[in-house]
């Protein structure tokens, strides 16, 4: 067990910890085109089920598809838990 579950069950800290986390909720997001999408989803459609993607035949391949989910930080030692740095563009 890690240190800082340790600590969370020693001092009973679980809804404290949580509701401070709930509080730093962000948006991740990603942009491809839909043709990348659509790779994607040949390869694994489950988890471009989970992020929202839904194909529509009308777009072209080369234009750009943006999706967001909600985010928050999880409770793990030596990681922010503060929200990402946003990119404008995908790596």
């Amino acid at each position: 067990m890690q240190w800082c579950e340790q600590t969370r069950n020693d001092f009973r800290l679980g809804p404290q910890i949580d509701a401070q986390l709930e509080q730093r909720k962000f948006k991740l997001g990603v942009t491809f085109t839909h043709g990348e999408w659509r790779r994607m989803q040949r390869e694994n459609p489950a988890s471009l089920a989970a992020v929202g993607f839904r194909d529509d035949p009308t777009k072209g391949a080369a234009e750009e598809l943006r999706l967001e989910m909600e985010g928050r930080p999880e409770w793990t030692p030596g990681r922010s838990m503060k929200p990402p740095r946003t990119r404008t563009r995908r790596p």
